[in-house]
């Protein structure tokens, strides 16, 4: 079970892949999407925690830290 009172030591933005998708979408051409560290913490995402996060998150989120976009601009000068 997850404990609420731990305290983190890295910044949320609350914004997930799917929305950074969708708002660079609107301006850019996402060319690729490059994960820098994949199944980060993998040991600790136990079946009873997997049960508990998978309603709210994929397991490519809960796994992926750091997305680099690389984005082509859409926009006519």
């Amino acid at each position: 079970m997850l404990n609420p009172n731990f305290k983190v030591n890295t910044y949320l933005n609350k914004l997930r892949v799917r929305d950074y998708i969708e708002l660079f979408s609107k301006d850019f051409e996402i060319l690729e999407t490059i994960d820098k560290y994949n199944n980060l913490g993998e040991n600790y995402l136990t079946d009873n925690l997997k049960k508990e996060l998978f309603n709210e998150f994929t397991e490519k989120e809960l796994m992926t830290n750091q997305v680099a976009f690389v984005l082509k601009n859409n926009k006519k000068h």
